[in-house]
């Protein structure tokens, strides 16, 4: 038989190898950080900030359809000063990508500064326009 103090210093031991053990298990268990990489480095990887819609006057909602876009080309401006943009013109545009895969639908968001609306409208109109012409031919 072994004397206590034999005994104690065994179980010591054995407490430390069970200790010991179960670290190195959780250790290599857990998730570590990846080696660094330059060609993928880790903020790559990193969730993107929401959008968020800049200050401006007017917001202008262009849509159209992929198949003719010069001619199915449509808008709608809505005066945020007035809060005429709601949450509601979201909702309408997240149901048109949904439901409506042949169209296409963005927003412009246009400063007015000391300019007359509709000559600022007008001119951003013809400039999608023109953008649209330019992304047909």
């Amino acid at each position: 038989m072994l004397p206590v103090n034999s005994l104690l210093r065994e179980v010591r031991l054995a407490l430390v190898l069970v200790v010991t053990a179960t670290a190195l298990v959780a250790h290599a268990q857990s998730p570590s950080p990846a080696p660094s990489n330059d060609l993928f480095p880790a903020a790559l990887f990193e969730p993107l900030p929401r959008p968020v819609a800049p200050k401006s006057d007017l917001a202008i909602v262009f849509w159209y359809e992929w198949r003719a876009p010069l001619r199915s080309v449509q808008y709608r401006v809505y005066d945020r000063r007035k809060g005429e943009y709601t949450p509601a013109v979201d909702a309408w545009l997240k149901q048109l990508r949904k439901q409506y895969p042949d169209y296409e639908a963005y927003i412009r968001y246009v400063d007015v500064g000391k300019g007359d609306v509709d000559t600022v409208v007008r001119n951003t109109v013809e400039q999608e326009r023109e953008e649209l012409r330019a992304a047909v031919v």
